[in-house]
């Protein structure tokens, strides 16, 4: 198990925190990682959304991550938006909201919906 933060060193001057990142096991140490993992998850926040979006996403294309995906956990309009690296730069692929289903193929394959992953969040 590995316990949160968990920092991805790409170089001596650059380390990031993802909230969620898939990475080989033979890639880990133990307490970070020091190449570009499969997939990088940011949840957006108020405070964080503009970072995500901007700075976070420059930093992990520059360093070679294939998939990015932002995560906003409204529990009235989840969404998801799947980024992909090409040439460089991320390319959004695929989006989806609420009960839209989802079907994304890399790093691999995963079919969900956005209100599945912040069904926790929703007052029953």
């Amino acid at each position: 198990m590995l316990i949160s933060p968990f920092a991805v060193r790409f170089a001596g001057d650059t380390e990031l925190q993802p909230d969620v990142l898939v990475a080989r096991f033979a890639d880990l140490t133990a307490t970070s990682l020091l190449v570009a993992p499969l997939l990088a998850v940011e949840v957006a926040s108020a405070s964080t959304r503009l970072v995500d979006r901007t700075l976070k996403a420059a930093a992990y294309a520059r360093h070679g991550v294939t998939a990015y995906w932002i995560v906003d956990p409204n529990p009235q309009r989840p969404v998801v938006t799947v980024h992909e690296l090409q040439g460089g730069e991320y390319v959004e692929v695929a989006a989806a909201i609420a009960d839209d289903r989802l079907a994304v193929t890399a790093p691999f394959p995963v079919t969900f919906t956005p209100a599945e992953l912040v069904a926790g969040l929703r007052p029953d």
